[in-house]
């Protein structure tokens, strides 16, 4: 069985190999694998379907990474002063989290900034 990551699939995908068009040699590469082909063709649909809001979870995430950087604060305390877990503020600034409304309120007001 043949293993790829997602990131490599992707790489695939947006390249073009020996003038086989990217979707084919994405589809040669993980035909063996129907398993892995379904995973990763749902997760680039869900990506594309949700585009405009993954960029603004991205756009968030770099503001709040400048703000941290900024005041000196780790993502450690921005948990503790926004009272979000940790894991969950390490979702957010890897800006593909789907932020809430309550979570992008409480850490505008905690960084004081806008989001």
């Amino acid at each position: 069985m043949i293993k790829i990551s997602f990131i490599k699939a992707l790489q695939i995908t947006h390249n073009t190999i020996f003038g086989v068009s990217s979707k084919e040699a994405f589809m040669t590469l993980v035909s063996k694998c129907p398993e892995a082909r379904d995973n990763i063709l749902k997760k680039l649909k869900w990506r594309e379907e949700n585009s405009k809001w993954l960029n603004k979870s991205a756009k968030i995430a770099i503001k709040v990474l400048r703000e941290l950087r900024s005041q000196g604060l780790s993502k450690e305390d921005l948990a503790k002063l926004s009272d979000i877990p940790i894991e969950r503020i390490n979702e957010i600034v890897k800006g593909s989290a789907d932020i809430t409304l309550c979570e992008i309120y409480k850490l505008s007001n905690k960084l004081n900034i806008k989001l």
